[in-house]
Parts: structure tokens; C-alpha cells; sequence
């Protein structure tokens, strides 16, 4: 293991590891452990430590339910960083911050449980010569319940202060890193694309982004406080209590909130709720309207996209004879006239939850703004009768290894480096205007 020198940031003194092409500081704190009277309430600035911090370990991911994209190693205290930094790097080089998805209520930064980090972003970072940082939040009650109108105990939209502290921290130390604090692009998919969107339509982001990428964003999964209040009212309904009863949560082991957490998300989608259950609310401060509504007076660079056939990893999870009844539920209907009926509603999902909102947004926002859409299927997907959907670009931009993408594959290898030449472009600034839409095929 070799160390890499002292980095001298306003929080203290750190070093991380010197690995081939790249340095890595992983596990850095960028807030104030969220424990006990601070579980519920938004961040506090990390405290200068004493010594020398040694960023060589990942830490904990996000407490979390069971099932969809959930991951291992959880805990409350979960707020820190990861930092990817390629060598020889021009001076004040470009920043990308990855915020994940998963819902708004699963997925994380930290630790995959074998020794790594679940977004080990530094071939990405070398690839697109930038400073990569990979940020934890909090998710489900903890980062959105909303229970601030029962107890002054509890506070709204944690989750995306979580984001804006992060934000915060690397526009104050990025440079001691050798980033420019100036040139920061957020990106992040599916729930962490509409996290970018809302940090970019938040007034308490101003001067902390630059530039933002929403990679399949489900632009319309945002709450109103009255909304918010109903969904609390629920939730602690399933759990025996009352919302003005609310100081009680605090002594709720979370196993027994994590089983009430699924029940409810079970009871919202069986109404045809397609929205996450546990996402942003629209409040005063930090996000006073709906993003699609304020974006439209933002002037930052944006690029937004999604997949050709986002849904089919949603809807394929059904059986066939459940589609007649789906079709009565859902605000959607079937889309085309292909033989199998979850292609059909897979496409009519994909046109109501992303293709029509992004377009929307995309048409109305107030800078300039590049679209792009991937129907790139690996020969795994092919294999499983999968067209291009949600999640898979993740695996193509970052050349990650799994049961659906592999990286060594000549026709991955060539559409991931066309995605991460887009990506470093627009980072850098050198994205030409004029192109309608990009594709990734």
C-alpha cells in the first residue's frame, strides 16, 4: 500500500493511495454523522479533524430496505465521499460529482462489501481526464420522510441537503486536489439524475455547479408538502403510531421500519403510483417548485437523455397475465403493435414516466441543452430477450463487469468510449451546439 502525499483541505489534513494511473482518497467525511437527535434533521458541516485523516477505506452505504437495487454494509453515519484523481492532469481540471440512483430509497457510495467501493469511478476519471467524486446520502425516511409540520425533531428533504453539503465541501477543498471549484458538473441516473435536476433548480446551489447531466431522470418524482404529509400520515400508520407521536420514531429499530417501508411502496404502486415513494418535496427553501417548472429560468449547461425502451427492466418482472390488469391500473397504456404485451406496455411506461417529461423539460429550459438516447442492447441483454433499458448505460459509461455487460466486449468497449468522450466534452466545455439528439447505438 502507498500513500499518497498530505493533501491540506479546510477540514484537515488527509491521504489516500497511490494506485496505477490514478489516486484514489476514499471514505473522506463531508458532514457531521447523522446519529441520534440528528437522524431526522438536515446535515451539519463536518468539524475540523485532528491529524492526519487516512482516506484509504470505503466506508458504510445508506441504511436501506431489502430488494430492487438494494446493497449491503449500511449504517446511519454515511455521509463521506470518494475522490478519483487521474495522474498527470492539466492544472485546474474539470470536476464530475456522481450522485447514484436507486429510487431515492436504495444503492450507495461506499463499500461493496469485498474490499472496494460500489462506484469505483477511476477508469471513468482517467478516461475523461477529470476529478471524479463519488458522494453518499441519505435515502427512504431518513433522507425524505416528511414529518417536519409533527416535531421540530425532524427535518424535510435531508437527502438533497446531504447532496448540497457534499457540494459545498468539494467547491471549498477540490483544489487542494488539483480541480477546478469553478468547473463542476454534477451527473448522476435515474433518481440520482433527477437529484442533478433538483440541485440545479435549487436557489442554495448557486456557484457550487456548473454543469449538469441527467441520465434517465424521473423528471415528475417529486412531492408537494401536502402530498409529503399524506404519505407520513401512512406511514407511521403502519407503523402503530400517530404522526403527532412523531418523536418516537427515533426509537424505531429500523428492520421494523424497513418492513413497513416495502408494505407502503407495495400499497402506492398497487394504485398505479408510479412515482418513488420516499422522493424530494417541494418546499421554500432549498427546491420552491417543481424542477420542470424553475429549470425554465436556469442557464446552466445541461445534457439529459435516457434509454429507447427505459421500462422493460420495471415491466419484465411481471408475468404476462398480469398485464390486462396492469392496463387498468397504470396511468399508461400500451404502446405499437408488437406481439408481446410487455413490450407494448414496457414502450407506453417508458413514453408516460421519462420520453414525454424529458422531452418536455428539455424544450423548455432556460440554457443551453443537449439530449441524447441510447439503444445500445450487449449481447447478454439480447440473450434475455432485453431491449435497451434503465440502468444499463450505467454498466456501458463506466465499462463495469456484470451478468448484463461485458466490459471487454468489442461493440461496449466502442459505444462506452463514445459516451465518455460526450461526457469529458461537455465537462470541458467543448460539446458544439447544433446536434438535435446524440445516440448511442
Amino acid at each position: 500500500m502507498i500513500l499518497t502525499d498530505i493533501i491540506n483541505t479546510k477540514a484537515g489534513p488527509l491521504r489516500g493511495l497511490v494506485k496505477k494511473g490514478y489516486k484514489e482518497f476514499l471514505g473522506v467525511p463531508f458532514a457531521k454523522p447523522p446519529l441520534g437527535k440528528l437522524s431526522y434533521k438536515h446535515p451539519l458541516p463536518i468539524k475540523k479533524w485532528e491529524g492526519v485523516f487516512e482516506a484509504t477505506k470505503p466506508a458504510k452505504n445508506p441504511m436501506q430496505s431489502e430488494g430492487g437495487f438494494a446493497v449491503g454494509d449500511n449504517d446511519q453515519d454515511c455521509l463521506y465521499l470518494n475522490i478519483f484523481v487521474p495522474d498527470d492532469l492539466l492544472a485546474k481540471a474539470p470536476v464530475m460529482v456522481w450522485i447514484f440512483g436507486g429510487s431515492f430509497a436504495h444503492g450507495g457510495a461506499g463499500s461493496d462489501g469485498k474490499g472496494g467501493v460500489i462506484y469505483d469511478l477511476s477508469y471513468f476519471a482517467i478516461q475523461t481526464k477529470t476529478i471524479v467524486v463519488t458522494i453518499n446520502y441519505r435515502l427512504n425516511v431518513f433522507g425524505f420522510l416528511n414529518l417536519s409540520f409533527a416535531s421540530d425533531k425532524f427535518d424535510k428533504n435531508n437527502g438533497l441537503y446531504d447532496q448540497l453539503e457534499a457540494l459545498r465541501f468539494i467547491h471549498e477543498n477540490i483544489s487542494s486536489f488539483g480541480g477546478d471549484e469553478n468547473n463542476i458538473t454534477v451527473f448522476g441516473e435515474s433518481a440520482g439524475g433527477a437529484s442533478a435536476l433538483a440541485l440545479l433548480a435549487s436557489p442554495l446551489s448557486e456557484g457550487l455547479i456548473d454543469k449538469v447531466i441527467a441520465q434517465s431522470p424521473p423528471v415528475h418524482s417529486f412531492w408537494s408538502e401536502e402530498e409529503s404529509r399524506k404519505i407520513a400520515h401512512r406511514y407511521m400508520k403502519l407503523l402503530g403510531l400517530k404522526v403527532e407521536e412523531a418523536d418516537k420514531l427515533l426509537d424505531v429499530p429500523f428492520d421494523k421500519q424497513a418492513r413497513a417501508i416495502n408494505k407502503l411502496g407495495r400499497m402506492v404502486k398497487a394504485k398505479g403510483e408510479l412515482r418513488c415513494l420516499f422522493s424530494p418535496i417541494i418546499e421554500d427553501e432549498i427546491l420552491p417548485s417543481f424542477p420542470i417548472e424553475s429549470l425554465q429560468k436556469r442557464d446552466k449547461n445541461l445534457l439529459i437523455g435516457r434509454q429507447t425502451h427505459e421500462c422493460d427492466i420495471f415491466i419484465r418482472e411481471y408475468p404476462k397475465a398480469l398485464m390486462p390488469l396492469m392496463r387498468l391500473v397504470m396511468p399508461f397504456k400500451p404502446l405499437g403493435s408488437g406481439k408481446d404485451i410487455r413490450d407494448r406496455m414496457s414502450d407506453g411506461m417508458s413514453e408516460y414516466l421519462f420520453n414525454i417529461p424529458i422531452e418536455e423539460l428539455a424544450s423548455k429550459y432556460g440554457g443551453p441543452c443537449w439530449q441524447y438516447e441510447m439503444d445500445f442492447v450487449s449481447k447478454e441483454f439480447k440473450a434475455s430477450s432485453h431491449r435497451s433499458c434503465h440502468t444499463i448505460d450505467v454498466y456501458v459509461l463506466f465499462a463495469f463487469a456484470s451478468c448484463w455487460c461485458d466490459p471487454e466486449d468489442d461493440d461496449i468497449k466502442t459505444v462506452g468510449k463514445m459516451m465518455r468522450r460526450v461526457w469529458s466534452d461537455f465537462a470541458y466545455g467543448k460539446l458544439e451546439m447544433g446536434q438535435e439528439k446524440i445516440f448511442f447505438k
